[in-house]
């Protein structure tokens, strides 16, 4: 009940900008003393600066609408961190129990894909709306590699998956015709994308090298790549649209989340890029890498199968196999497909100039 204490505390408030509380404190000293006309003043001056505030578009817009109900926001503003030291006028920081924290770039990605898939949705619409819809899956191998689709593969490590993945990149950066039922087919060149967060760039060079794969600008690299940059993965597909993206590896452009592998959530970008594929971004066909576990078989949650369109196995010949193909030959056998191609075999072999072919192994 001091007034003098009330007086300055509130002229402290006001310098700072913080009417609110600093009516509280004018208000106390006039009930104390009615006729202190340096607290009348100051709540005067208090009155003035908050009619004014009220009357800025900023906050008459946002308290119209904030009486509306809305699915989604009809702006986003998007603050990175709560560490702020400014004191603006119009911000209830004096009320804000605030945690003084950076936004995680997972989070930041999130905030920005679901805007994009917001304004992309179609709504609701018809099963005639549907088939009325120009989509369609294609091939960017003729019976072989479908778009728009997701694929896996896994084998066990020094296998080949790197190896097989490069060779049928090699057929799309190069147009290169492709063996399917024992016929050389067309392959239409186009653009190649590799994600790679799983090998150094030298390692990834010598791959390339022994492939022998086109040395031209149709194929675009990126390093440290991480599944959870879905934002970043939007516009790559948007400049570039690339027919084949390469992501090498599950586990290596997973992150701090890499030890998760064995939970369902850890699936949740292949989920993403599966239902995404030709919506959010251009359709394109995705190759991702993964490692088999120790035993050779499938490594990780069954989500992650679940997730994507195909998984590919790839293993070595068995003895009666490598008679025929040979032992340095690898089989890669369709496991899980959504199109009904379960048991559809490929086969990479070494040729004599040490470079790696592969081709549709299928029987007819």
């Amino acid at each position: 009940n001091n007034i003098d204490a009330l007086y300055v505390s509130g002229t402290i408030e006001c310098k700072e900008n913080r009417f609110q509380t600093a009516g509280v404190y004018f208000n106390r000293v006039l009930d104390l003393m009615p006729d202190h006309q340096s607290a009348k003043r100051y709540l005067d001056l208090i009155d003035d600066r908050m009619s004014k505030i009220r009357n800025q578009s900023y906050v008459t817009n946002f308290i119209r609408n904030k009486a509306i109900h809305m699915d989604f926001p009809r702006k986003i503003g998007i603050e990175t961190t709560g560490k702020c030291n400014a004191k603006c006028h119009f911000c209830p920081h004096e009320t804000i129990d605030r945690k003084f924290n950076d936004m995680s770039d997972e989070l930041f990605e999130k905030i920005i894909v679901d805007q994009l898939a917001y304004e992309n949705q179609k709504g609701i619409f018809s099963a005639e709306d549907l088939m009325k819809m120009d989509i369609k899956r294609d091939y960017i191998i003729p019976d072989l590699l479908p778009t728009p689709s997701v694929v896996l593969i896994y084998g066990a490590g020094g296998d080949g998956k790197s190896m097989s993945a490069w060779t049928l990149a090699k057929h799309i950066s190069s147009g290169t015709p492709f063996v399917v039922r024992g016929s050389l087919v067309p392959i239409k060149k186009g653009p190649v994308l590799i994600l790679n967060g799983d090998q150094p760039l030298t390692q990834l060079r010598e791959q390339l090298e022994e492939v022998d794969y086109p040395i031209n600008k149709n194929t675009k690299i990126l390093t440290d790549w991480q599944l959870q940059r879905y934002a970043q993965f939007v516009q790559l597909i948007r400049d570039y649209e690339p027919k084949l993206v390469i992501i090498d590896s599950l586990i290596g452009c997973s992150g701090g989340k890499a030890f998760d592998e064995n939970k369902s959530d850890f699936a949740t970008p292949l989920y993403w890029l599966t239902r995404n594929n030709g919506n959010l971004f251009p359709k394109t066909t995705i190759l991702i890498i993964h490692h088999a576990n120790k035993n050779g078989g499938f490594r990780g949650t069954s989500a992650i199968r679940d997730a994507v369109d195909e998984t590919w196995a790839l293993s070595k010949p068995s003895e009666e196999e490598a008679s025929r193909i040979g032992k340095f030959s690898r089989l890669i056998t369709i496991e899980k497909s959504r199109q009904g191609r379960m048991g559809t075999q490929l086969l990479m072999q070494m040729q004599d100039d040490l470079t790696f072919t592969i081709a549709d192994h299928t029987p007819e």
